[in-house]
């Protein structure tokens, strides 16, 4: 069991699979091993599981660090998995370690909730999870919050690899790709 990132492994379709839950409320750790299975049959290598913006914020802790751990045990070594986190950062940092432990081979930072709805607050949180989890991070840009401009401050950061960049303007994104030079 690996779960080492190659940055390569990056460049490719990236699933975020629903987490299945039986009658009583728990997951269903049958029903997540038969859709992992199936879905990398279909040819998916990257996982982020958990990770749906309204999913993320109803799961526990221990749920997540559950279906990451069931998807480390059922994937190939080749797949790559990135667990999310966020809330408070000491919460997020504890996520990123644990889920790292469990498997994950990164760390996708959900987008920003209060207080951190900045640039300043934003950058206090973002750099203490680069600098105290033990496993690459990624930064999900949902909205104006962090900025282009505060994404490519962060982008010299050696836990920095990579931006999930949702916002819906193509010639923002290819002007932050264009002046980041591929360093993340």
């Amino acid at each position: 069991m690996t779960n080492a990132l190659d940055l390569n492994q990056l460049h490719t379709v990236q699933l975020v699979p629903v987490t299945p839950f039986d009658e009583e409320g728990q997951v269903s750790q049958d029903q997540v091993v038969r859709l992992y299975q199936r879905l990398e049959t279909a040819g998916i290598r990257v996982f982020i599981p958990c990770a749906g913006s309204a999913e993320f914020h109803t799961l526990t802790s221990s749920e997540i660090l559950q279906v990451i751990q069931i998807a480390r045990e059922t994937l190939a070594e080749q797949a790559t998995i990135v667990a999310p986190i966020g809330f408070q950062v000491d919460f997020a940092v504890e996520l990123g370690n644990q889920a790292h432990q469990a498997g994950a081979a990164a760390a996708l930072v959900m987008p920003l909730t209060f207080p951190y709805l900045s640039d300043a607050g934003a950058e206090d949180y973002y750099r203490r999870l680069l600098d105290q989890i033990d496993c690459p991070v990624l930064i999900y840009k949902k909205g104006p919050v962090p900025s282009d401009d505060l994404l490519l401050r962060l982008a010299d950061h050696p836990n920095l690899v990579g931006v999930k960049y949702a916002v819906n303007d193509l010639n923002a994104f290819n002007q932050v790709v264009a002046a980041d030079a591929g360093r993340i």
